[in-house]
């Protein structure tokens, strides 16, 4: 972690790095930069997140973090723009969440609620998250590798309720997600070049 990145000069030595998390597959940073999280996986798999992160120095602790046994594997993390909502995808399928993030302390803590993919008994794998920025709306996108280069696009609520009839099926898997500040346009990129800009319907 890097404070006051736009003014740095010279020696570009992090102010605090955590060894807590380990094998990071995401990150993702609150708009005030106070609040820090990022996912894991294989023997680190895990959510983590650091409150006061602009106070941090040394190898500071997470404030808490969703390391469970047997281990699950998260794929990839966000959080709102205030820190305070923050959803992850994992490897077994399930998108979870955690509301008041910024507050919350434990280890392990547990989530605010789960969503499991229809398509989990398939082995769907939740590949990319993205929430807006007040914590209203998320997406999440999957790949089913017993469907070639197949994969779904999920919209939910901070209620964990899906806002779509049906996901959106894809004919690839999904490299890279975001979603615009109120929720309303979801753009989705895949291995093959192809762009999807969703209208979602909800807008906050």
């Amino acid at each position: 972690y890097w404070k006051n990145a736009r003014t740095r000069l010279g020696d570009q030595t992090p102010d605090w790095l955590s060894t807590e998390a380990q094998d990071v597959t995401d990150v993702a940073v609150s708009d005030d930069g106070n609040f820090v999280t990022a996912s894991g996986m294989l023997d680190g798999g895990a959510v983590y997140y650091w409150a006061g992160a602009t106070s941090l120095t040394d190898d500071p602790p997470t404030s808490w973090n969703a390391e469970y046994y047997p281990t699950i594997e998260f794929l990839s993390v966000d959080m709102s723009c205030d820190g305070d909502s923050v959803v992850a995808g994992a490897e077994s399928g399930l998108v979870y969440f955690w509301s008041g993030a910024r507050t919350l302390t434990g280890k392990p803590q547990t989530p605010s609620w789960t969503f499991p993919t229809v398509g989990e008994e398939e082995g769907e794998e939740v590949e990319e998250v993205a929430i807006n920025d007040v914590g209203s709306y998320m997406a999440a996108a999957t790949l089913i590798p017993t469907i070639p280069s197949g994969g779904r696009v999920y919209f939910l609520d901070n209620a964990g309720s899906m806002k779509w009839s049906t996901p959106y099926q894809l004919d690839d898997s999904v490299t890279s997600m975001s979603i615009c500040c109120d929720g309303g346009t979801l753009a989705v990129g895949t291995p093959m070049s192809s762009a999807y800009l969703l209208d979602t319907g909800f807008s906050t």
